[in-house]
């Protein structure tokens, strides 16, 4: 658990294979622009297209500071444990059958 702005926040120690996709839902949900969370996170708004493209993969300092930033904004990033990773693709692994009329 790391300590800021008196917030506690945990955050997984490496960024996940998904994060793009958890950096530009976060980003949309808080109704920020590429550029105005770029700015807002010190870093350029190519580096964020990049995350969200899944180009590029946020260092972990970049990862730390973006869930702090997340935290501070109420609305934490929300990363897929492993098990609910796997029981999802079980899940849409399944055969479907179709009955005929």
């Amino acid at each position: 658990m790391r300590r800021m702005h008196s917030l506690a926040v945990v955050v997984p120690p490496e960024p996940p294979p998904e994060a793009g996709h958890l950096i530009r839902g976060f980003r949309l949900q808080i109704g920020l622009t590429g550029e105005e969370l770029a700015h807002a996170l010190g870093i350029s708004f190519s580096t964020v297209s990049r995350w969200e493209n899944g180009r590029m993969k946020p260092s972990r300092l970049a990862w730390e500071a973006l869930a702090q930033f997340a935290a501070e904004n109420g609305t934490p990033l929300l990363v897929e444990s492993n098990e609910d990773a796997r029981e999802r693709r079980i899940v849409s692994e399944r055969p479907t059958t179709r009955r005929s009329a």
